[in-house]
């Protein structure tokens, strides 16, 4: 089951990388970030790991397309991940 922290962190991923049409924002890759995202975040829990290995999971993708991570978000998802 998911839990709260992962629902956020689902949330904020979207948020950050799709248009309101479902579409990708234009960004430094074309790749799918949101269902590589999800992927790895399912196959960690599915693996058993804890909820917290799976939120960071979710969030992995994020770190990787610098334009999505200003000042502001970065300092977000570092609270949320508790880095």
């Amino acid at each position: 089951m998911i839990n709260s922290q992962s629902r956020k962190a689902i949330r904020y991923l979207v948020d950050m990388t799709l248009n309101a049409d479902g579409s990708q924002r234009q960004l430094e890759t074309d790749k799918p970030l949101v269902m590589h995202s999800l992927y790895v975040g399912y196959k960690l829990f599915e693996y058993g790991y804890d909820k917290e290995l799976v939120t960071a999971g979710i969030y992995t993708t994020l770190t990787k397309v610098p334009v999505l991570l200003s000042d502001r978000s970065k300092s977000i998802l570092e609270a949320e991940l508790l880095i």
